[in-house]
Parts: structure tokens; sequence; C-alpha cells
């Protein structure tokens, strides 16, 4: 989809007041020493959402290599590793928390709801199209970096949020992921955040034209019909043997011309629609 305009301001002070609420709570439940676990879960990319919000906001001041200097620190990849009777999530190598499974046994739901919760985390914690995020300022793009940047308005560049892998005795495939978004309600709190009840519906937003074609030839919104002409399956059938990659993704370097977009795709995939391009957008690769 492309960036959200319309409600621009209300949801941008929705997070800034989302950010400062956050802080309130998490500081007062320090001090008790009583920083519960599950709101910890909640805001587990709070100092991410954080950078992400002022850095789109502000000037860019910083720098390019500060600026990707403070991402790689603050929004760090997730691994998600499936064992045969129990998985666990790891942020940048260090355990995160446990993956239980039901009965010990691995079964499509539960790979398709963790990849899920990954996908929705990812999108969210990068703006969920609220903001323009991983624009680049038009300095950079007339000054020291113009002869990168002018070549390569339309890039597509990828930010990797979390790395899908399996540990199993033997090969097995988990289908049902596309239904599994459609059928599952989002909590109370995101619903209440983004007017959405599903995981799909916030993922796959109905914006209209200019996000895509008026008539969605080539997919049913925005979210299908960019995934249809990058030749992404929004549908895969998780193969044990493969790894995957939940990404964000940015097309368009220009400000309030991005199309942005989270999917779920193959390090072969990540390879043909990323082409070797990560966010922000680096002009010395």
């Amino acid at each position: 989809m492309k960036m959200n305009k319309k409600g621009f301001e209300t949801t941008k002070n929705t997070l800034i007041m989302g950010i400062v609420a956050i802080v309130v709570l998490i500081t007062g439940t320090q001090l008790q020493g009583q920083v519960h676990s599950v709101v910890m879960d909640s805001v587990r990319d709070f100092d991410c959402q954080k950078n992400i919000l002022l850095n789109t906001l502000g000037s860019f001041e910083i720098g390019f290599w500060d600026y990707e200097t403070s991402l790689n620190d603050n929004c760090p990849k997730y691994t998600i590793i499936f064992n045969q009777t129990a998985g666990k999530i790891f942020r940048d190598d260090i355990p995160s928390r446990d993956i239980e499974y039901l009965d010990k046994t691995l079964t499509n739901y539960r790979v398709n709801q963790v990849i899920a919760d990954e996908i929705v985390d990812c999108w969210r914690k990068f703006g969920r199209g609220a903001i323009d995020t991983f624009f680049v300022p038009r300095d950079w793009r007339e000054g020291t970096y113009k002869s990168w940047f002018n070549d390569n308005i339309d890039a597509v560049g990828c930010r990797i949020c979390s790395e899908i892998e399996f540990n199993l005795d033997t090969p097995e495939k988990f289908s049902g992921f596309k239904q599994h978004l459609k059928d599952s309600d989002l909590g109370t709190g995101s619903q209440q955040e983004t007017g959405a009840k599903k995981y799909y519906e916030l993922l796959a937003e109905h914006e209209g034209p200019p996000s895509c074609t008026d008539e969605y030839y080539w997919g049913e919104n925005c979210w299908e019909e960019f995934a249809i002409k990058h030749n992404i399956n929004t549908d895969p059938v998780f193969d044990s043997n493969i790894k995957y990659f939940v990404v964000f993704v940015r097309k368009n370097i220009v400000r309030n011309e991005g199309d942005l977009n989270t999917y779920v795709i193959s390090e072969d995939k990540k390879r043909e629609v990323c082409g070797g391009r990560t966010l922000p957008y680096n002009p010395f690769k």
C-alpha cells in the first residue's frame, strides 16, 4: 500500500501519545520492581518504534551512518526456531521467550500463529503505513549521493524483522497461512489503535487509487497487488527445509511516494525482491 496520507496527523499523534503512555507505564512498574512479561511483550520493540518515529518525522540531521547504526541497535532481528517439541525466539541471538506447542506437537495452527504475530509486529513497529518510513531526504538525493539515488528512484528495499527456521526430525510442510490471517482476531488494543479486527485487515488495508489500479486487476487489494506484481506468494506453504524471512518492504525512495508492505518470504524470494538492498537505502552497497 502507499503511505496512508488520510488521517496522517491523527495517526501520528496517536503513535506519539502511545509512546508517552508506554514510557509512563514502564517507568512506574519498574519503580515498583513489577514489570509484567505481558506488558514487555506488547512493547518488545518500543525503542524501535520510538527511533523510527523520531527519525522519520525529524530532519535526518544525524547522517546516514548514525541512522543505520541506531536502527541496528534499536530494531534488532528476531530469530524464530521451530524445534520438534517446542520452539524458541531469539533477539539478536539472545533467548527472548519460548514457543510452547499443545501436546508438544507442532501444528499448522501454531506455525501460522507465530508467523502471523511476527508479520504484524513488523508492520506495526515500522509505522504500519501511517508514517513515511525509510524515504530518502531530498538533500541526500540531490547532494552527495545524487549519482546513486537518481538512478534508483523506484528501488525496492527490505528490512528484515524476523528469520524463521525449522529444526525438525523429519521434513514437514505447514499450510493455511492466509486463511489464518483472515480468521484470527487482533487483540483488543490493536483493534482500538488501528480500527482493524482481523490480522488480514491490518496488513491488507484497502486504500484505493493511487495505491494501486482502479480495478484492482492485479489483486483484491493493494497488498495483494504489490505481491502479485513482485511474484510474492501471500499464502505460502511453509516447508521445514526452507528458511523464511519476515520483511518490511519499501518501493520508491521519494517522500510520500513509497509503497510500504510487510510479507513473509523465502530466502530465494528475498534475494529476488530485495536485490540485496537494505532499509534504510544504502548508497554504498
